[in-house]
């Protein structure tokens, strides 16, 4: 048991196990952010649509016989 403690004490104080996690954490947080980049794209495509649609709606009900 005093082995294992002395081994993850080790791996704690350990520069290559904590700038290993960091680079780990920063590339997941890379990919996380890639993947909200492409879905507010795709949400302001969307947004551009749903606009240009209710404008032409609005058009339309405007009263013009």
């Amino acid at each position: 048991m005093e082995q294992v403690i002395s081994a993850l004490n080790q791996a704690v104080n350990s520069n290559a196990v904590i700038n290993t996690l960091l680079v780990a954490v920063f590339g997941t947080l890379a990919v996380r952010s890639a993947a909200q980049e492409r879905a507010i794209k795709e949400l302001e495509s969307e947004k551009d649509l749903l606009l240009k649609t209710n404008k032409g709606r609005a058009g339309n009900m405007g009263g013009d016989p």
